[in-house]
């Protein structure tokens, strides 16, 4: 398991990368026996974890720290959200739009390992756009999902990640759409 740690973050919040890696093995039920039960006690005694008689549960303050966590360990819990936003039954060269769960899992893990930086919502919404203006044009020359990501060492999603700052009032109008395009396919 793979775990991207915000030192910075972890040093604000006074956490420890081996205390956050424990909790985070909590949090996706992963065995982690590196840590003692003193500690455990410190972690529930600030609120991160709780012990019950047969297991350890992260509480919402872990839950907060890592809900926006793109990290490859977290894609795994949102992709399938992300791949919904594509249309059901459209095709482009006889492959669907949504790509495989598999081969979108992948590449998103590299594009977040690549990209530290940009955030699950910033993901979305460049998808929300690129899906949006494809509808327009009966998703003529739409790009799969996977290819979406990454293909042949270019990322759209990048390019379109980049190109987000300004577009919020773009992203609320076409949210609102009076065509209902984009509603099909969310």
């Amino acid at each position: 398991m793979e775990f991207i740690v915000d030192l910075e973050k972890l040093k604000e919040i006074e956490l420890t990368p081996s205390e956050y890696c424990f909790l985070m093995c909590i949090h996706k039920k992963i065995e982690y026996p590196c840590i003692n039960d003193i500690k455990i006690k410190e972690l529930e005694g600030n609120g991160w974890c709780k012990v019950l008689s047969e297991e350890i549960v992260v509480r919402h303050k872990f839950l907060e720290l890592v809900k926006d966590d793109v990290s490859p360990s977290n894609i795994r819990d949102w992709i399938q959200d992300w791949r919904l936003l594509w249309p059901e039954g459209v095709k482009t060269n006889g492959r669907p739009v949504r790509g495989d769960k598999a081969g979108c899992n992948t590449k998103m893990s590299t594009f977040v390992r690549e990209n530290p930086k940009v955030t699950k919502e910033q993901i979305f919404d460049a998808t929300k756009i690129y899906i949006f203006e494809k509808a327009q044009k009966g998703y003529s020359h739409m790009t799969c999902a996977d290819y979406f990501i990454k293909k042949d060492g270019i990322s759209l999603l990048a390019a379109l990640v980049e190109n987000l700052q300004g577009k919020e009032s773009y992203l609320k109008k076409m949210e609102g759409s009076d065509n209902g395009l984009f509603h099909k396919e969310v």
